[in-house]
């Protein structure tokens, strides 16, 4: 039944096996550049903005931010992208302050 399914889906131009795939495949590249335990993160969780940082902990901050709105970082899924977007917006008015 499942291959009938994914076959009428295919036709139909909708691959939803294909866009997990293809989305878990982002979220592994996404998570190797801003793991939600690196130090990037970490930082934001405990740090007292108040006072200084090391830029260390901006680089993947910054890289997500500059790489990541491009078109062959899109996720197929239409809320996990609103997602991304809606937290790369969030992270540049952050980092732009």
């Amino acid at each position: 039944m499942e291959w009938l399914v994914t076959a009428l889906f295919s036709m139909l131009g909708f691959d939803y096996k294909n866009k997990r795939r293809k989305d878990r495949e982002l979220l592994e590249k996404f998570l190797n550049i801003l793991p939600s335990d690196g130090d990037s993160v970490l930082f934001l969780k405990k740090h007292d903005m108040g006072f200084a940082a090391r830029f260390d902990y901006f680089k993947s901050l910054n890289r997500v931010r500059e790489r990541w709105l491009a078109a062959d970082r899109k996720f197929q899924v239409a809320k996990i992208e609103k997602l991304k977007v809606s937290f790369i917006e969030k992270l540049d008015e952050f980092l732009s302050a």
